[in-house]
């Protein structure tokens, strides 16, 4: 905590963004140093663009997901609908039946 009035300040762990960085394979970038006496820094600045691209990759996917949703719920809303059809066939199949076995009695 740097802060004279005692705010708490937030950041990222520097070796967690290395790790990240090196999972998604990506390394020299120069968001994160590491001194002679081991002490790690992060560029914040250079974190900007690689998180609103991943942001906009996200935004993306996010659509795609409210698309495909909203395809199965029409999907889910027709076959209800053919579902009902079928029920109401079937109850009518069954008057008949009953109908034929009373006749049959």
């Amino acid at each position: 905590m740097n802060d004279s009035a005692k705010k708490t300040e937030y950041g990222f762990i520097a070796q967690e963004v290395e790790e990240t960085l090196k999972n998604l394979g990506l390394s020299n970038t120069g968001m994160v140093s590491k001194d002679d006496k081991g002490m790690y820094s992060v560029r914040y600045n250079d974190l900007f663009a690689p998180m609103v691209k991943a942001l906009q990759e996200q935004q993306g996917i996010i659509e795609a997901d409210k698309a495909k949703i909203k395809t199965l719920e029409e999907e889910n809303k027709q076959q209800n609908k053919i579902n009902m059809q079928q029920l109401e066939t079937n109850k009518q199949l069954v008057i008949r039946l009953k109908a034929i076995e009373e006749r049959l009695k």
